[in-house]
């Protein structure tokens, strides 16, 4: 079954070798992350990960007593994936009013000032 709530860490590239890299994290755990996690493309690694690059990795499994585990760069940088996933957007049971104000405030940087109309309902907005 797969984990639908993965741990994601922060680590930096120690080595980078052809077929995998090893990850050392702040709090000096080692993660080895193969190729065939890192990319689905015909793809040098060097060419995506270099040394000392501070990189964000899903962790696959940790090894508590050895302080090492294996992680995934791919499973969380959708770019390196061959097989994309198609999201589809469900609307809430408030459609999609909450949507619309949220980024109409980001837009505009100034969420106080947002339109009134934009901020109670999506009136404006054609089909």
């Amino acid at each position: 079954m797969e984990n639908k709530c993965p741990q994601i860490k922060i680590g930096k590239v120690q080595k980078v070798f052809n077929d995998y890299v090893i990850i050392q994290t702040k709090e000096m755990e080692k993660f080895v992350i193969f190729k065939n996690e890192i990319t689905d493309f015909n793809r040098n690694i060097n060419s995506i990960l270099r040394q000392n690059d501070l990189i964000n990795f899903v962790v696959l499994s940790f090894n508590k007593e050895k302080n090492e585990g294996k992680g995934s760069f791919k499973r969380n940088h959708t770019n390196e994936l061959n097989n994309r996933v198609i999201y589809k957007l469900k609307e809430t049971p408030s459609g999609f009013k909450n949507l619309l104000s949220y980024t109409l405030a980001n837009i505009s940087n100034n969420t106080n000032n947002i339109d009134k109309k934009h901020k109670n309902g999506i009136e404006d907005v054609k089909n």
